[in-house]
């Protein structure tokens, strides 16, 4: 394209020139000729454009955002389960919260002193201690046992039966008193057929076991847990059933 408009320039020219040389010549001035040459040689000259090369246009810059760093995860790491003590570092027991009752005056001095180390143990839950003061006659169950800390430690923590904490409770009850078998019994009325239990022993009952009394008896008789301790301060059984 550019090469077709330098040829039409170059052509226009010498016509221009060859009418100006014919014109001049004519009016027979050289100088006028020389002018017109060199305006033709300045047209060409000019002929030829410069085509200015764009500047090139930056990249607008990419600006980066960091990706976001996830917050790590928390892992909670249960807390171990702590079995709780007593205050001599043994662990609890269905008693430990319980204060040992005193010692009823009536008993004699050796049932006192059985009485005095049954309820010391039971709210210390010092099943060993339990043991020795039941020595080996007593009855814990009709079905028989082999060791006394063990079946009272058995039935606490494996069967939750709370056996030292109705112990207690039924100690901290007045003792009844069995004359033919000069046994202390718990509660009072246990083995007297013709004992009626006042409003206050019934209260008592129904605090141990957390349901009316009537709904404790069996056909009208109590079967539930008694405790007795002979004259001889022999622990005799700590029971419950027919």
């Amino acid at each position: 394209m550019l090469g077709t408009m330098r040829t039409l320039r170059a052509a226009t020219l010498a016509v221009v020139l060859v009418l100006a040389t014919a014109f001049l010549g004519a009016c027979g001035d050289d100088s006028d000729l020389a002018d017109v040459a060199d305006l033709a040689d300045l047209e060409d000259a000019g002929s030829t454009t410069t085509t200015a090369v764009p500047a090139t246009t930056a990249a607008p810059s990419t600006t980066t955002v960091p990706a976001t760093t996830a917050a790590p995860s928390t892992t909670t790491v249960p807390a171990p389960t702590t079995i709780p003590t007593t205050t001599a570092g043994v662990e609890a027991c269905s008693a430990a919260n319980l204060d040992a009752p005193p010692t009823p005056a009536v008993l004699g001095e050796a049932a006192a002193a059985t009485y005095r180390a049954i309820v010391d143990a039971a709210v210390a839950c010092d099943f060993d201690a339990l043991a020795v003061a039941a020595g080996d006659a007593i009855t814990l169950s009709f079905g028989g046992h082999d060791d006394v800390a063990e079946f009272l430690a058995t039935a606490e923590y494996e069967y939750g039966d709370e056996l030292l904490r109705i112990l207690v409770q039924l100690l901290t009850m007045e003792p009844g008193y069995q004359a033919d078998f000069a046994t202390w019994v718990w509660p009072t009325f246990w083995g007297d057929d013709s004992a009626t239990p006042t409003a206050e022993q019934k209260a008592a009952i129904e605090a141990i076991y957390g349901v009316p009394f009537d709904e404790i008896l069996v056909e009208g008789w109590y079967l539930d847990h008694r405790v007795g301790i002979d004259a001889d301060g022999e622990w005799l059984y700590f029971v419950a059933g027919d």
